[in-house]
């Protein structure tokens, strides 16, 4: 049985959390809404774990190491501050592209762009036929459209904000 059960459940929420949240990783809405979630969730186990000391013995000097630690740590203090962001001011911000490419039977690449990170696969073909794309139908009908979004946020130490996994999915114009 687990001395300090709600820092515990709370821990198991996160990472359902964290995966809902890569499992919408394409539909750029329900990803924010996660991350938001994820995110407050994340900031607030160690509100929860101060509200259940009694039960892990010299507390205090346990966590005051480990306070330590997290101040020092880049992620850690982003997270802090991002919660506080999302809580106090409204989403954080993104600077996520999306790598598109058209790819045929012959697996040539005929197109290879970014694109803004809100526009969903479903909308893609359709936003590339008004953008004046010419696909003739022969290659229309066999082609994958091949769509790599990455999720990136400025002041994120990172690369990618959910870790070094880019996350491809594929549709195709039919």
């Amino acid at each position: 049985e687990c001395p300090i059960p709600a820092t515990h459940n709370r821990l198991k929420n996160v990472y359902e959390l964290w995966h809902k949240t890569a499992g919408e990783y394409q539909n750029p809405e329900s990803f924010m809404i996660n991350l938001n979630a994820t995110i407050q969730d994340m900031r607030n186990i160690t509100w929860i774990l101060q509200s259940e000391k009694k039960m892990i013995l010299e507390f205090n000097s346990w966590y005051e190491r480990w306070q330590k630690l997290m101040d020092e740590d880049k992620v850690m203090k982003w997270l802090k501050n991002a919660r506080n962001k999302i809580v106090k001011q409204g989403d954080l911000e993104t600077n996520s592209v999306a790598k598109v490419k058209i790819l045929t039977w012959e697996d040539i690449t005929i197109l290879e762009t970014e694109i803004p990170p809100f526009i969903s696969i479903e909308h893609l073909a359709t936003y590339f036929t008004n953008k004046g794309l010419k696909i003739p139908d022969f290659i229309r009908e066999v082609c994958i459209l091949n769509v790599e979004r990455c999720w990136r946020i400025p002041e994120f130490p990172a690369e990618e904000l959910l870790g070094e996994i880019p996350i491809v999915k594929f549709t195709t114009f039919s």
